[in-house]
């Protein structure tokens, strides 16, 4: 039993990166359905646009990492 928070803890970790990985087929599948937005830098603004507001949550209204990313 003294296992089971590290199990836990495994299993949420695991399950953040699987979300991590389908929010990024959702953007490409998005990006290069929709004709307008099908340029190549499409994906990469996302992204930065992602690491801007979580840096920006993070700095300027101090909310805690968590609800930062």
């Amino acid at each position: 039993m003294d296992q089971l928070p590290a199990i836990i803890s495994i299993y949420l970790i695991r399950l953040s990166n699987g979300a991590i990985y389908a929010l990024i087929g959702f953007g490409f599948a998005i990006i290069y359905k929709f004709p307008p937005a099908s340029s190549t830098l499409a994906q990469g603004e996302f992204v930065m646009l992602g690491g801007m507001l979580t840096v920006f949550f993070l700095t300027v209204l101090h909310l805690p990492l968590v609800p930062g990313k």
